[in-house]
């Protein structure tokens, strides 16, 4: 039976008590507070900088944002796992509206210091790595376990949205008034709580509630380390993601030695928030035609054929071409792998499953900019498309070479 069509539990109810559009209603809450989020990103070293802030406060901020994410993953698939997930949701937005709403109202009055930027920043972090977690889980709710993975597709593509518009509209904001962008990322957290309260497909979980012990909050790891066709999928998914985390600087970097404007390099970055789109709306199409390890495999070999631009002089049409194909396949891969393990994951450990694939997956990104900074320091920044490259390679070796990946398009237990 083909794979694309409509997708069960969004456009038709089959036989459960999923309501037709209600995951639409997630989506579009989502979508809104995550461009909501991209135009507050941008808006937080710049007022940091414009404070008087140095360039190692205005560094803070990521720790602080990124810091809290990889802290209290594990803890937050626990809560997810526990909890009412769509109280979770719900005050998890009002929680972060609350939070920069209360920023803007500090800078209207001028009363905002570094030390309060970085909490509200720690404070939206971990509210926002449980409701991702959360988020994740109830997807089973409101989506057929066949059309998983199409699900997933079509979250990429709000995701890579705010990629595109945040930046350029979060710096035209702060250029009209630095109170702006935070005020509209706190509306659109209040938006999206309203449009989560008009749910109404039942989002509760089945079986018993499990105990908040140290134990059960790695039953999650447990989980993922004894399916060996998972295992092998975050492990290729984790590197790919090395390699992502990277190549951005790697392009600011190449195109700052060639004499390129910020305006040029920000275009750039767009592109490939582009090409992310387009990959996410090809996931349906793709997993028509090819089985999903094929896919898989095709990917992680075009990855070093396509990073061979960023090794020669810089050109931004090549640079743009490599952003395109490298955003154009990273959605199909992670939406697959994404969603075999949201269709494998027991029930009642959707949260700390998510939260010990995202641990796995992104845990060592933080890792990849400093290890492009050294390269470039102490190598030259000729070195680091080669260093990409060779890394890219390992991937698709890994891809050809891993036979558990093959079972990627066998129907997941659980």
């Amino acid at each position: 039976m083909s794979r694309t069509g409509p997708l069960p539990g969004l456009d038709e109810a089959p036989d459960t008590n999923r309501r037709p559009g209600d995951f639409w209603l997630l989506w579009c809450s989502q979508g809104l507070s995550s461009l909501g989020s991209a135009i507050s990103d941008i808006a937080y070293p710049l007022l940091v900088l414009s404070s008087g802030g140095t360039p190692l406060d205005a560094g803070l901020i990521g720790l602080a944002s990124t810091g809290s994410r990889l802290l209290l993953r594990l803890v937050a698939g626990l809560i997810v796992d526990v909890l009412p997930r769509r109280a979770l949701l719900l005050w998890c937005d009002i929680g972060r509206a609350a939070a920069v709403g209360g920023l803007a109202s500090l800078l209207v009055a001028d009363s905002a210091s570094l030390g309060l930027i970085l909490a509200v920043l720690f404070i939206e972090g971990s509210l926002s790595v449980v409701f991702f977690s959360a988020e994740r889980a109830v997807l089973r709710s409101l989506v057929s376990r066949e059309r998983l993975t199409e699900a997933i597709a079509r979250n990429q593509i709000y995701f890579q949205f705010a990629a595109i518009a945040g930046p350029p509209l979060g710096g035209a904001l702060f250029a009209i008034g630095r109170t702006i962008p935070f005020a509209v990322d706190a509306i659109s957290y209040a938006v999206s709580a309203s449009l989560i309260i008009c749910i109404r497909t039942s989002l509760a979980r089945t079986g018993d509630r499990a105990r908040a012990s140290v134990g059960d909050a790695f039953a999650g790891w447990r989980v993922v380390w004894r399916d060996t066709v998972g295992r092998a999928a975050l492990i290729q998914l984790g590197g790919m993601n090395m390699v992502l985390a990277a190549l951005p600087l790697v392009v600011i970097l190449k195109a700052r030695s060639a004499g390129v404007s910020g305006a040029v390099i920000g275009a750039l970055f767009s592109v490939g928030g582009v090409g992310g789109i387009a990959g996410a709306l090809l996931v349906p199409w793709l997993r028509g035609r090819w089985r999903d390890w094929v896919i898989v495999r095709a990917a992680g070999w075009l990855w070093p054929v396509a990073l061979v631009p960023i090794s020669l002089h810089y050109n931004p049409w090549l640079t743009a071409l490599t952003l395109l194909l490298v955003s154009l396949t990273i959605a199909p891969v992670q939406s697959i792998i994404f969603g075999y393990q949201t269709a494998s994951a027991p029930e009642d450990l959707q949260g700390r499953v998510h939260s010990a694939v995202n641990l796995i997956t992104n845990g060592l990104t933080p890792l990849a900019p400093p290890v492009v900074g050294y390269l470039a320091t102490n190598w030259g920044v000729a070195s680091l498309g080669a260093a990409l490259i060779l890394a890219a390679v390992f991937g698709a070796v890994h891809a050809s070479l891993s036979g558990p990946l093959r079972g990627l398009s066998s129907s997941p237990i659980g």
